[in-house]
């Protein structure tokens, strides 16, 4: 599987898993020692994530139920927090630096 920006046609990552239960939305990135350029990790019914017990930095980006951006949070260091957005459904967390201009508020998501 892979997500795109429906707006732009650009593949935002390659290689996507889906955390839908609550084991793996309360894992998602933690103790990974890093993760590969065109991988991304959406979890669903996330509206704030942590970055607590992670070794490298990652781009989030927080989408409504309709997979469209609501905000895009580049560079969260670990051991960091972000603020609950109450409109988001999905987290979308990659590699720091994978999303730079491939992707805006507004845009809509596609799982293919």
């Amino acid at each position: 599987m892979k997500i795109k920006s429906k707006n732009r046609n650009l593949i935002i990552a390659e290689r996507i898993d889906i955390a839908d239960s609550f084991f793996s939305r309360f894992m998602g990135l933690m103790f990974r020692k890093n993760i590969a350029d065109n991988y991304a990790l959406l979890i669903s019914q996330c509206a704030m994530i942590h970055t607590c017990f992670m070794k490298f930095t990652i781009d989030a980006v927080f989408l409504s139920k309709d997979m469209e951006v609501i905000s895009i949070i580049e560079n969260l260091k670990p051991w960091r927090f972000t603020r609950y957005f109450r409109k988001a459904y999905y987290t979308l967390e990659l590699k720091s630096g994978n999303i730079s201009k491939k992707i805006e508020i507004g845009d809509k998501l596609e799982i293919e």
